[in-house]
């Protein structure tokens, strides 16, 4: 479009999610963009975070398109959590850094293209209760609640969010 002729700077985010048929359709505006030698392109994402694959989200685009306009992108990690406690990046450090468990789950090909660098808290001072824990399917719902309410949701001023696969199992 003409309108984007004029724009000089141009944020990607979430660019995990991505699909090569979205950046089949951006790619020549962006690089149009770029070759008027002011402008820029930020892109925004963690290949970790990718969840949209079964839609066509492909990681790979991060490699594709840093190959693509070669040496004149940086690329900085931001492995200084501002959301996240100490608590939570620990869990997090111990389970995304450890090769050995990558690539039990994901495989060799996963675990040979894993980048990590281990996440810090900004605030260290933060609080966060993060743990994983294995039970049987028909003691779920029961040793939830009761993790719960020994953290004391409900009585103390705190938030707890809790991942789940349907719409469904938020109602059980």
């Amino acid at each position: 479009p003409e309108t984007l002729r004029h724009t000089q700077h141009l944020l990607l985010d979430e660019f995990q999610d991505t699909s090569p048929t979205e950046w089949d359709g951006l790619e020549p505006l962006i690089t149009e963009a770029a070759s008027e030698g002011e402008g820029s392109l930020f892109i925004v994402g963690d290949k970790k975070q990718a969840i949209y694959g079964w839609r066509g989200g492909d990681v790979r685009l991060f490699d594709q398109v840093q190959a693509h306009f070669g040496g004149g992108m940086t690329v900085a990690l931001m492995d200084k959590s501002y959301r996240s406690s100490p608590e939570v990046l620990a869990l997090v450090n111990s389970v995304c850094g450890n090769l050995e468990i990558i690539e039990d789950l994901f495989g060799q090909k996963v675990a040979s293209r894993w980048e990590w660098k281990d996440h810090e808290a900004a605030k260290s001072s933060m609080s966060g209760e993060a743990r994983v824990e294995t039970v049987e399917k028909e003691e779920m719902n029961e040793h939830l609640v009761n993790c719960v309410k020994e953290i004391g949701v409900g009585e103390k001023q705190l938030a707890c969010g809790i991942l789940v696969r349907t719409g469904k199992r938020v109602t059980e």
